[in-house]
């Protein structure tokens, strides 16, 4: 087809429009030996194949152990409560002051210092400064 004219078909475009709906009209379709020996090959490989196996049943204590990400992951969580229960305990430097601060009014817990060395103001002009 031309620009100039879409309605009017040259020799050439209708030369072109007989071999296309010579195309459209007989459709393609596979011969049966074809088909016969496609399904024979697909027959012969399905049984040579072995249907895999269900995979083993886990107790709860290997679906727990995974679920934690195996022997690394149950080993680091026990490294991690063991660190938090010495540290609960150990941590703590004076259990008296704790034990002052429970049983004392309400003007001794204004005063009460959980870290007694730590210096608060020259914390405050390092962050000011930086």
């Amino acid at each position: 087809m031309t620009m100039a004219d879409p309605h009017k078909m040259t020799e050439t475009d209708m030369e072109l429009e007989a071999f296309f709906s010579a195309g459209r009209a007989a459709a393609a379709e596979p011969s049966a030996a074809f088909l016969a020996r496609v399904l024979a090959e697909a027959e012969a490989v399905q049984a040579g194949r072995i249907a895999p196996a269900p995979p083993p049943r886990q107790g709860i204590w290997a679906g727990v152990l995974s679920a934690l990400g195996g022997w690394g992951g149950a080993g680091g969580l026990a490294t991690a409560t063991i660190a938090g229960v010495w540290l609960g305990f150990a941590g703590v430097q004076g259990s008296g002051t704790l034990t002052a601060f429970l049983a004392a009014s309400d003007e001794a817990a204004i005063t009460l210092e959980l870290i007694p060395d730590f210096d608060s103001f020259a914390l405050a002009a390092l962050e000011t400064e930086g």
